[in-house]
């Protein structure tokens, strides 16, 4: 029984262990989340990025403290008892905690299809993501044109189809259509947006080209029009719209991953911990049942074997 109650308990103690990589994985994930840009999440999931560094600096917190407090209990087990209690009941809290992390995905999907829809032929029925891509063929009236050339650096990444359609290294070439002396001007008016709504829209764009190294937003391109068209050729496997909606899914799913990773966890420690007090339970009980058992001396036998002594001396 020594033996089993050790095992359980190093177990324990390894378990704890992970609870600790868990809080760190938590706290990187944090850190992630507070450094996406507030554009990146348009309105209908605006809410997706407060929440999420909410929820992953709580987990850091939960997961560390309480895998402290199961170090403590597997060290000190036999001193403090009451932590016994308390390890359990923590347990059952993180087992219903963690659980509701793995539905995240479900809950949000209301959400996630209403603003984003479900795939690629979604995106011109979706307002946003149309008004977006609207964006982008008015731009081309104006971008690498003779009206607002773009600097490219190195012209054989281009095939001769872009030098056929595009003009580029006249006049004063930009790096970026938000440079172009029309982009604040013609381009604004021709949009037919209020001011919030353009710089709202346009600092998306902006997010999205430097964040997932694409342009168009539902068919792919060759240039980068609201990041440096000097980088080369955007990603042509996917359009934007693709990649945001793959973007938004991992965000919310990895709250599913943890939210599965910390039930297991919590489920095994438990169980754990109750095998561990069985054990210790039933070891306590071989002990009382094997002690030997002394009878007490009487007085009548002591008397007899002084009398017994001194006839053999006789």
């Amino acid at each position: 029984m020594c033996c089993s109650q050790r095992f359980f308990i190093n177990s324990f103690k390894l378990s704890c262990l992970l609870q600790f990589i868990l809080a760190v994985i938590c706290l990187a994930k944090s850190i992630q989340c507070s450094q996406y840009e507030d554009s990146l999440f348009i309105n209908g999931l605006s809410h997706f990025k407060t929440n999420g560094w909410i929820i992953y600096i709580s987990l850091f917190f939960i997961c560390f403290f309480f895998g402290l407090i199961g170090l403590i209990y597997a060290f000190t087990f036999a001193k403090c008892k009451w932590l016994a209690i308390i390890t359990i009941l923590v347990n059952l809290v993180l087992i219903g905690f963690f659980s509701t992390l793995i539905a995240a995905k479900t809950l949000t999907s209301s959400s996630i299809q209403t603003y984003i829809g479900n795939n690629l032929s979604d995106c011109m029925n979706m307002t946003f993501f149309a008004q977006c891509q609207y964006l982008y063929t008015k731009s081309l009236t104006y971008w690498c044109q003779r009206s607002c050339p773009c600097a490219i650096k190195d012209p054989t990444q281009w095939e001769p189809f872009f030098w056929n359609n595009y003009v580029s290294n006249t006049g004063n070439p930009v790096n970026t259509f938000q440079q172009c002396a029309a982009f604040d001007t013609s381009y604004k008016q021709i949009t037919g947006l209020s001011d919030s709504d353009f710089t709202y829209y346009t600092n998306f764009l902006i997010t999205i080209e430097s964040k997932f190294k694409c342009s168009q937003m539902c068919s792919v391109s060759q240039i980068f029009t609201f990041s440096d068209v000097s980088d080369g050729k955007p990603n042509q496997d996917q359009p934007c719209y693709k990649q945001y909606q793959d973007f938004i899914n991992s965000f919310v799913g990895s709250f599913s991953l943890i939210g599965a990773f910390g039930t297991s966890l919590s489920t095994v420690q438990l169980f754990l911990q109750l095998m561990h007090l069985i054990s210790k339970k039933k070891n306590r009980v071989t002990v009382q049942n094997n002690k030997p058992v002394s009878l007490p001396k009487s007085n009548h036998d002591e008397s007899y074997i002084k009398n017994k002594a001194q006839k053999d001396v006789l």
